[in-house]
């Protein structure tokens, strides 16, 4: 007579949801959105690795594929780890190993481009220098980046779910199930923005991955270049 969620926690031995607070994403489901095996990624398409920097760098490894799903391979989270001893560390010998010669692209946190006062360069910088092509995500909106999630969340590819991660991706699927929340303040309201704790940086990093998938694949990434094109009428002299 229990409910899904306390026999998942207490007799499945999964990761399990919280009361205390509100979910970031109440379209979330297990039987939906996890892949019941590994997920293989797709050889000629890009790999998109979304990353949060800070002393707690985060980072989820995810590749649109033919159909416009989002499939997300791998997450990776640290604690007290600088970007080049996580990137050396921990993102290298993954990419070699799970994705050897994959075309590979970092979308990351906006504020990456700010220089440090010790030695000048950017968290951008560091990642370009150890042979990573970097772009800033097109919006650091909390707003934005939790639509994007919600819309791959949402979506449906030919009767399949439009978002599928990976079994491995604990950290990920235990912020997804309701680590990544909004608090709920003692007179009952709820909190403008979700609150920042140990799944705050792996859910950072997977929004920005989400909006620049989400471009690709509504086409916003391409209408953000368009150029206005006027014609002219051409007087001969």
């Amino acid at each position: 007579g229990k409910q899904e969620g306390w026999i998942n926690d207490f007799l499945m031995g999964k990761y399990g949801t919280t009361s205390d607070g509100k979910p970031d994403s109440p379209e979330w489901n297990d039987r939906v959105h996890v892949s019941d095996k590994q997920l293989e990624p797709v050889r000629g398409l890009p790999i998109i690795l979304g990353w949060d920097f800070g002393l707690t760098p985060a980072c989820t490894i995810s590749q649109v594929d033919a159909q416009g799903r989002l499939l997300t391979f791998a997450d990776i989270v640290s604690d007290g780890m600088g970007v080049l001893r996580f990137t050396r560390e921990k993102l290298k010998p993954l990419l070699a190993n799970r994705f050897p010669g994959m075309n590979v692209l970092i979308v990351g946190d906006p504020a990456g481009q700010q220089r440090a006062q010790t030695d000048e360069r950017s968290v951008f910088d560091i990642l370009r220098q150890e042979g990573f092509r970097v772009i800033s995500a097109k919006s650091n909106s909390v707003v934005a980046r939790i639509n994007a999630v919600d819309k791959f969340l949402t979506r449906s590819v030919d009767g399949k779910p439009g978002h599928l991660i990976d079994p491995s991706c604990t950290h990920l699927i235990s912020s997804l199930r309701g680590g990544y929340r909004y608090k709920i303040r003692t007179n009952g309201e709820v909190d403008d923005k979700p609150e920042k704790n140990s799944h705050s940086h792996i859910a950072d990093a997977h929004q920005y991955a989400c909006l620049h998938a989400d471009g690709n694949v509504t086409g916003d990434t391409w209408t953000r270049k368009a150029v206005e094109v006027k014609r002219v009428d051409y007087v001969w002299s």
